[in-house]
């Protein structure tokens, strides 16, 4: 099963260089779908259902997690190629990596971008921070980070300004609205003494 797993997720990268990202994916959903039957974590919720599972070492474990990580993290890449991107999906996948490998770089940064997409700008923040205190040479990261980070007042501003507007609006209405209560309270005065 390791060799089939560790087959697929080379096919896998081979598919994303050559930028077929739909085999790419295919490729890596098998993978994570052959190490399933011998995830524990997976595993030990329906023991007593089906045969048993054998016990993993801990190198076994290691390279089972290894493995999770590398097909999760490159899942999420490829659906950040994809023309409509589910934001959501990457978010799980990067996540699921962040959680047996907190500092994963790659899977911060995913994870910042898809929090971003999603309208979360104070988390994505976050993510994009951690990634690049994680790699603080790659120059590539640092980039991305500022990048993020740029938008990410940019969008802050343009909400700022949004708001400003909308608060103008909101007065201007109410002026408009006391204008014409006083106007229409006037007719009204007008007509009764009119009559």
């Amino acid at each position: 099963m390791e060799k089939k797993t560790a087959q697929l997720k080379t096919e896998g990268n081979a598919f994303y260089k050559d930028k077929n990202i739909r085999s790419a994916i295919g490729r890596y959903h098998r993978a994570l779908l052959l190490l399933r039957s011998i995830d524990s974590d997976v595993t030990t919720s329906v023991k007593g259902f089906g045969p048993e599972t054998p016990v993993l070492t801990p190198e076994q474990e290691a390279l089972l997690r290894n493995t999770q990580v590398d097909c999760y993290n490159n899942l999420a890449a490829c659906l950040l190629q994809r023309k409509t991107v589910d934001y959501t999906r990457v978010q799980e996948y990067s996540l699921r990596v962040l959680k047996w490998r907190p500092g994963n770089a790659k899977a911060l940064y995913r994870a910042g971008v898809a929090t971003l997409e999603m309208g979360d700008a104070e988390t994505a923040k976050e993510y994009l921070i951690q990634a690049s205190k994680e790699q603080p040479n790659d120059v590539t990261a640092e980039n991305r980070k500022d990048r993020k980070v740029g938008f990410l007042a940019t969008q802050s501003n343009i909400v700022h300004k949004m708001l400003l507007k909308a608060k103008e609006a909101l007065h201007a209405l109410l002026n408009c609205l006391c204008d014409c209560s006083c106007l229409v309270s006037d007719m009204n005065v007008n007509f009764v003494t009119f009559q």
